[in-house]
């Protein structure tokens, strides 16, 4: 029953229904699980409830003898003792708190205290005091909170290590790079990585095939994709690629260690890969040029001693003091011993030497002892068969810590050979002065700058020079001014090639000019320097009689083409007249005798432009012109007169040309008659025509009697004929060939004949062309 000891005013005072709700207060107090304690200002405690002994351990009549704020844990006093003194202050007001309470048996319960003041309420006039025990749930929340604790702990480490491996993987010197799902979408990709492949931010989230294209180009996507559908790592080595990272069109190769590794979600699962690739070019090219170099020394080591062997090197070691000598097989072969490695005193290799060699390769010994530098001495051997053979040693002598001659190492080469070859030399210059002293044709030997060397005495006879006194002048000032450039021209190519015809105006000791012709070629001196050597013939009556010749040619064809003129224009009357006479027989003499008078014509223009040749005189009218349209032109018109022939053209040039439509369309027609006339079996011509790059080729092939393969060069030669019985069965002057050439040449073009005898020729007309959008 709730009393205090001022003496609560009594039930009978109270009303019916005052009682009643009392009752069932006290009712509640008394069953409640709370224990609720009614306490003065001063802290005395004047009710307690019986469930402070389930709480505290203190029946209630004990707690009444006992001031609450006692049993406060020393920690949490003063906050206690403040609380109690903050609600005496306010009246009516209530502050929840907790703290440590003392049990009865000496431990400390958290309580959850709930303080209102109620001391002006008249009808209790007390502070209430409600705990509860939360020791319980205080110690699930101090669990709790340690786990709770903990996991922040670990969650902040966590973060750290995650912090600190990106800061890792972002500045490692390798590719690093995460790719999730089976699209293999960049997720993480290092700035290395980016780098090497030539690629920026702009990759993050796009499927790996498209930020990088070139990783599917070198197969790496499906590898890529074999790792994610198998959950198995990949882990390649010296793995080559090929990345822009400019992004400038220019590939660099490097070489990678590369792991493909999968991670997996928490059920197992693949659901990215992470891609670690670590770059070894540097590494890998080092150790392949290490490779090959031990290679290429152990090559060279063999290499060493096969030379010795084939070469008959022979190679010594002289070990001084001991006065002991190692030799190897060949050595002992050298000299003349059993072809084996041995070892004996000097003195049996001395003893092998020449009796008028020895002082000399004792000079040289001492010589290399005295400088320390190599020393050679050539001297003779006399073998057991009698047969002398001459022998190069070369020796270096080492010395010792007293500054003495140690030991000596030192090779041995036969030279046999070569002291012959220089006899055989010897006497072959021998024999060739003889003859060039006695020749007639001038030989000259001078230097690439033109200095002369030696000069045949043929010089005096045919130029009046003393050949002593040329040595030493430049050939130039022999040579016409208008001659000198092409002669250098000729004397580099040598130097270049092979061997060059000349013809070449060289003056004579009274000032007049000599023509000469013959060959320049190309030597080596001792040095390995080149050397020019000319042999010279004078051609310069020859050359007279050709100039008289061709005057002779040139006016005999101007005095025949006016009188042929003429017999044409009266054979055409005649034609005529006879036409209307309804003579048959006469107009078909006239029109054989009009043919062969065309025939003439032809050859006689011909000769004039052979003449015009030689003189520089043949003129051409350049201009552009449709290379295809030509060939076509002539093909039609010659067909009209070869009706028993089958003229095919095959192929286009697709070609424009510049030159003299005429020229060039006479030098088909040309072609094209030999074609038909050297294949009297035959009714059939193909004129192939194709294009290559800036050069069209035309190719007029035939199925006749051919040509011999020594005769194929010759033939465009001026006035050449092959001269074989079948041959001069097809009349001709030999001039044909050569004036299609000529203008061939005019034009920066050139022909040229391949053909198997009996089975046909085919003569290749090459000149430049251009297309048509680049004709101006």
């Amino acid at each position: 029953m709730l009393t205090d000891s001022s003496g609560m005013k009594k039930h009978n005072d109270l009303d019916e229904n005052q009682w009643q709700n009392r009752k069932w207060l006290e009712a509640l107090v008394e069953h409640s699980s709370d224990a609720i304690s009614l306490v003065t200002r001063d802290g005395k405690v004047i009710y307690s409830s019986p469930a402070t002994y389930s709480i505290l351990g203190y029946t209630p009549a004990e707690f009444l003898s006992i001031r609450p704020l006692e049993l406060v844990h020393p920690a949490d006093y003063k906050d206690a003792q403040i609380w109690f003194d903050e609600v005496l202050q306010r009246p009516g007001e209530s502050k929840q708190v907790q703290c440590r309470m003392l049990h009865k048996n000496g431990t400390y319960r958290w309580l959850e205290i709930v303080i209102t003041n109620m001391l002006e309420d008249p009808h209790i006039e007390a502070v209430i005091v409600n705990s509860r025990d939360i020791s319980e749930h205080r110690s699930k929340d101090a669990m709790l909170a340690t786990l709770m604790e903990r996991e922040e702990r670990i969650r902040l480490e966590v973060e750290t290590r995650r912090r600190y491996m990106y800061e890792l993987f972002m500045q490692a010197p390798a590719i690093i790079s995460v790719l999730r799902g089976p699209e293999h979408i960049v997720e993480l990709a290092n700035p290395y990585c980016l780098e090497v492949t030539g690629r920026d931010l702009s990759a993050i989230g796009k499927p790996v095939r498209e930020a990088i294209p070139e990783l599917e180009e070198q197969g790496f996507c499906a590898i890529m994709d074999e790792v994610y559908a198998t959950g198995q790592p990949f882990i390649g080595r010296e793995i080559p690629t090929s990345f822009d990272p400019l992004r400038t069109g220019q590939h660099e190769d490097r070489i990678f260690n590369i792991l493909y590794h999968p991670a997996r979600d928490a059920e197992g699962k693949v659901e990215s890969l992470i891609i670690f690739a670590v770059e070894i070019t540097d590494q890998v090219r080092m150790r392949r040029s290490a490779e090959r170099l031990a290679c290429q020394l152990r090559y060279e080591r063999e290499w060493l001693k096969l030379a010795q062997k084939v070469a008959s090197i022979g190679a010594f070691q002289w070990f001084m003091p001991e006065r002991r000598l190692k030799w190897t097989a060949e050595f002992a072969e050298l000299y003349g011993m059993p072809a084996l490695e041995g070892e004996g005193g000097p003195e049996l290799w001395f003893n092998k030497v020449h009796p008028d060699d020895v002082k000399a390769l004792h000079e040289v010994v001492k010589k290399a002892a005295e400088t320390g530098i190599a020393s050679s001495q050539e001297h003779r051997v006399t073998w057991p068969d009698q047969s002398v053979h001459y022998l190069v040693v070369r020796l270096k002598i080492f010395k010792g810590e007293h500054d003495e001659a140690s030991s000596a190492m030192g090779m041995v080469v036969d030279v046999t050979e070569r002291k012959r070859a220089e006899e055989q030399l010897r006497k072959s210059e021998q024999l060739y002065r003889l003859v060039a002293d006695n020749v007639q044709d001038i030989i000259t030997l001078y230097g690439r700058q033109g200095k002369i060397y030696y000069a045949s005495p043929s010089y005096r006879n045919l130029l009046g020079y003393v050949p002593d006194e040329l040595v030493g002048s430049d050939i130039m000032e022999l040579v016409h001014p208008l001659d000198q450039a092409m002669l250098r021209a000729d004397m580099q190519d040598v130097i270049n090639d092979d061997a060059r015809k000349i013809t070449v105006k060289i003056k004579h000791q009274w000032g007049h000019y000599l023509i000469f012709e013959g060959t320049i070629s190309s030597i080596t001196d001792e040095r390995g320097q080149p050397l020019l050597i000319s042999t010279l013939h004078d051609v310069t009556e020859r050359t007279e009689m050709e100039k008289h010749k061709d005057d002779f040619i040139r006016m005999a064809s101007h005095e025949l083409k006016t009188p042929i003129t003429s017999i044409k224009g009266f054979t055409q009357i005649l034609g005529h007249r006879f036409k209307k006479q309804g003579d048959e027989q006469a107009e078909n003499f006239l029109a054989r005798m009009d043919m062969q008078l065309n025939k003439l014509t032809q050859l006689i223009g011909d000769l004039l432009d052979v003449s015009r040749m030689q003189t520089g005189k043949l003129e051409f009218r350049m201009k552009y012109f449709d290379l295809d349209e030509l060939i076509h032109e002539t093909v039609e018109t010659l067909q009209q007169t070869f009706a028993m022939h089958q003229l095919e053209i095959e192929g286009a040039s697709r070609g424009w040309m510049f030159g003299d439509r005429d020229r060039i369309g006479q030098v088909l027609i040309n072609l094209v008659n030999n074609a038909v006339k050297y294949s009297p079996e035959s009714n059939k011509v193909i004129i192939h025509v194709a294009r290559d790059k800036d050069k069209a080729i035309i190719g007029i092939q035939d199925f006749g009697i051919g040509i011999e393969k020594l005769h194929q060069q010759k033939i465009f030669e001026r006035f050449y004929q092959v001269s074989e019985p079948l041959e001069t069965t097809f009349p001709g002057l030999g001039i044909g060939l050569y004036i299609s050439h000529e203008i061939l040449k005019y034009h920066h073009g050139r022909i040229w004949v391949e053909s198997v005898k009996g089975q046909g020729s085919v003569f290749y007309v090459e000149l430049p062309v251009k297309d048509a959008a680049e004709v101006p």
